[in-house]
């Protein structure tokens, strides 16, 4: 039964796939490849059997016939996984174990050999919904507060270790029993670590994560992390994530969920936090900050607050607008924000008015005192940061400007368009600052588990926690950091394979001519990769 496989390109069989039904050898050892449990971006999951017919999973990751780029972004994701998944098993039964784990040079296969559970969590609410059908939960409080316990215990350990997951979501928590292990770690980050955005799962990731603004730097925390166990939550009660879509929540045609407390973890996990640093037209010299929160989901109010200086003194009244475009970075002109946002062309109006008679963007005026200052602290139940609806005022610049706004009351030619306002006098972009509240009365409620819950206050409240220190994966994103990572070994304790031959193997597969010029006992390691 187990012999080696010559490996084909997929188009080479019928069924599309080239692993289910042949044995594959990873590291040496053999493998049967049972059945295809679920594919990603690139890759898929196998069920497979040992020699001894042991079962286990396989995660293989395609790099052959990908980009240069695509090839070094699927490396280190491989071996972080790897090095993330064997240190974590160390000191959390919520880790999957790794039996083995390779590259086959020849085919640009890369393997993870795993414990195989019995099915992740996704396909577990689906099947309880489906054989429900009547409208009410289809796991009971008892069950979701169980699993909740254990998410909470995954992400305080990620936490601990500096590390931020950037992909939690049901389809990587695969039950063993009644226990929740985590896999799929391979995007994970170092916390405060600069990331790309968009490398996440919509509907699971946080904001900040999916959030792909041209020339922004992103520095994830594990809040992020946070916001993906509310998504989670949110699932495991509604059958679906929270696509924020304008309207009701829950989701159409269902009850809110009878539990008050499971109702505020739900709505404290997935608050919203924007903010604008405001600045005098074409002057990079701020005048303050505004604040842009959203604690419940689309249509909840958002609250505008902060405090603005140095405007015109002498009690004046100032139009206060949301405006359609961004400023680009380095640009202060403010009259290069564009019209009021105004999504659903209707005519200006107050901010008191219904939608059908003012623009998302018309927030009425504020009113500055004798010494210029105004202090802002508001709700809007128009403007919205969840950045799937259409009243969205993420990624727009928020504006002053220098006359009172008619409201669209007055006789101006403009009145039905700017409210006569004047000349803009400042402005400021409005990004997405973070996911979870920053505040320390945002949760009040755990649930009365048998869990130290002072850890996931901490995390919850951005508070850093007495950690391990991080150990990075030995490969980073280009083979230019080969020569230094090559200093570094993650030795793990199953297998006993070492990380950094591995990543040698792998990188000298993808850049045979660069690594060319290092010492001849590289280039002849280069040239017999292995392993």
């Amino acid at each position: 039964m187990f012999g080696y496989t010559n490996y084909y390109p997929n188009y080479y069989y019928p069924d599309g796939d080239a692993f289910t039904g042949r044995t594959i050898r990873v590291n040496g050892q053999p493998y049967f490849f049972e059945k295809r449990l679920g594919a990603g971006g690139f890759g898929a999951v196998y069920s497979a059997r040992t020699a001894n017919n042991m079962p286990v999973a396989v995660k293989v990751t395609m790099i052959a016939g990908a980009t240069r780029f695509e090839k070094e972004g699927r490396v280190e994701s491989f071996l972080n996984e790897v090095a993330q998944l064997n240190r974590l098993r160390q000191e959390s039964r919520h880790v999957v174990v790794i039996h083995n784990f390779g590259f086959d040079p020849r085919a640009g296969h890369a393997y993870i050999v795993m414990e195989l559970g019995h099915e992740n969590l996704y396909t577990l609410v689906k099947k309880l919904r489906e054989m429900s059908r009547t409208g009410s939960p289809a796991i009971d409080g008892e069950m979701i507060k169980e699993f909740w316990r254990q998410m909470v215990t995954i992400v305080i350990t990620l936490s601990k270790n500096g590390i931020v997951h950037m992909d939690l979501k049901p389809d990587n928590l695969i039950l063993f029993g009644a226990t929740l292990k985590i896999a799929d770690l391979g995007i994970s980050r170092k916390a405060d670590a600069l990331g790309l955005a968009g490398l996440g799962t919509m509907g699971y990731s946080a904001p900040e994560i999916m959030e792909d603004i041209p020339g922004a730097q992103r520095y994830y925390t594990s809040k992020a992390d946070v916001w993906s166990l509310g998504a989670i939550l949110y699932f495991m009660v509604y059958g679906e994530p929270p696509t924020y879509r304008s309207g009701p929540n829950p989701p159409y045609r269902q009850r809110p969920y009878p539990d008050h407390q499971l109702n505020d973890m739900l709505r404290r996990t997935l608050t919203l936090i924007a903010k604008a640093d405001i600045h005098i037209d074409s002057s990079p010299v701020s005048i303050g900050t505004l604040t842009f929160t959203q604690r419940d989901f689309p249509p909840a109010p958002v609250r505008v607050s902060g405090t603005l200086k140095n405007l015109i003194p002498n009690t004046r009244y100032h139009g206060f607008h949301v405006h359609t475009f961004a400023l680009p970075e380095g640009d202060w002109n403010c009259n290069h924000v564009g019209a009021h946002w105004n999504p659903f062309n209707t005519r200006h109006g107050d901010r008191l008015d219904s939608i059908d008679r003012r623009h998302v963007g018309d927030l009425g005026n504020i009113l500055s005192d004798s010494l210029g200052s105004v202090n802002i602290d508001f709700e809007d139940s128009i403007i919205q940061l969840h950045n799937l609806t259409k009243s969205s005022i993420l990624n727009k610049s928020i504006v002053i400007h220098k006359d009172n706004d008619d409201l669209g009351r007055g006789n101006h030619d403009d009145s039905h368009t700017t409210g006569h306002a004047g000349a803009l006098i400042a402005c400021g972009n409005i990004r997405l600052l973070d996911s979870v509240s920053t505040s320390k009365s945002a949760i009040n409620i755990l649930w009365p588990f048998d869990l130290n819950t002072k850890d996931f206050y901490n995390i919850y409240n951005g508070v850093p926690l007495s950690s391990v220190s991080y150990v990075s994966s030995p490969v980073s994103t280009t083979a230019v950091h080969l020569r230094s990572s090559l200093k570094q070994s993650i030795v793990v304790t199953q297998p006993s394979l070492n990380l950094t031959r591995l990543s040698f193997t792998v990188q000298c597969w993808i850049h045979p001519m660069s690594l060319s010029t290092y010492h001849n006992t590289i280039l002849a390691q280069c040239q017999n990769p292995s392993l």
